[in-house]
């Protein structure tokens, strides 16, 4: 469904089946939306005014975000790998390599970074990734113990912090 937020109602839907949702994201620019779910085996891209799937994208996908400057589509795997895919065309640019499943993923706003959670790791029930949107590279990885239960994290309006939301509060 999607929201007309200042009128408060129901401005539309998006018609197709999902089981159970696990990322969207908006483009930058508010004309596309991608939509992830769960054991779907495969990402749709929606146009937000014709409400017509634009493209869909192969394999599942468990998290989903646009860079700031619209050129990539971050898809979160379940086998805790990234596709980097060209945003318009679809085509599969890069990947960042990582273990588990993908829970969440964040674009710096300058769209130099992106920070990934991963979960189901070794003797870490959670790794938090931060890489190179351009060239996947991992520039920094954190290990979070398990009790800890994360998922979201988000980068400041500045790009110089990053927040990571868990069972235990904010860190």
């Amino acid at each position: 469904v999607l929201w007309d937020v200042e009128g408060g109602r129901v401005a539309g839907s998006l018609m197709g089946r999902m089981d159970e949702f696990q990322g969207l994201s908006f483009s930058p620019d508010g004309r596309r939306l991608v939509a992830a779910g769960r054991n779907q085996h495969s990402v749709t891209i929606w146009d937000t005014v014709s409400r017509e799937a634009q493209m869909k994208l192969p394999g599942d996908a468990t998290a989903v975000v646009f860079s700031p400057d619209d050129r990539v589509l971050a898809l979160g795997r379940p086998n805790g790998h990234i596709a980097l895919c060209d945003a318009h065309s679809g085509h599969q640019v890069g990947t960042v390599t990582g273990a588990g499943q993908t829970l969440w993923v964040a674009c710096s706003p300058d769209g130099r970074l992106a920070a990934s959670v991963v979960g189901g790791c070794d003797d870490y029930d959670y790794l938090v990734l931060l890489w190179e949107l351009d060239t996947g590279r991992i520039a920094r990885l954190w290990r979070v113990p398990a009790y800890t239960h994360t998922e979201p994290v988000t980068f400041s309006p500045d790009g110089k912090a990053l927040a990571m939301g868990s069972l235990n509060g904010v860190r």
